[in-house]
């Protein structure tokens, strides 16, 4: 190992941060397919699973007389509610979207 400039101890290698110029990695290539995929599967699990974690933070709160995780698991689950409906509303979407595609294409 180097030692510093004035020859007293040694130095350590600086490393660069994830993310610089001085990086040798490069990102992954992804597809949009690849993209819209992983979403779609993120989104469905995440409703599913605050509403899950909703009802059961609700029941732990009500059987410990604990208001603050009783709202908790409320919250959770309107969370849980929101996100199902906001992927309902994006699927509704992207359907309108690919049929103004392909009538634009045969026209």
């Amino acid at each position: 190992m180097p030692a510093d400039a004035t020859g007293d101890r040694p130095v350590q290698p600086r490393y660069c941060r994830i993310g610089t110029r001085h990086s040798a990695a490069q990102p992954p290539v992804v597809t949009a397919r690849a993209v819209a995929t992983g979403n779609e599967r993120r989104t469905t699990m995440g409703s599913k699973t605050d509403k899950l974690t909703g009802r059961i933070k609700e029941a732990v709160g009500v059987l410990t007389d604990n208001d603050h995780l009783k709202r908790e698991g409320q919250r959770d689950q309107a969370v849980g509610e929101v996100k199902e409906k906001a992927e309902r509303v994006a699927e509704k979407v992207q359907e309108k979207v690919t049929r103004a595609v392909k009538k634009v294409k045969n026209a």
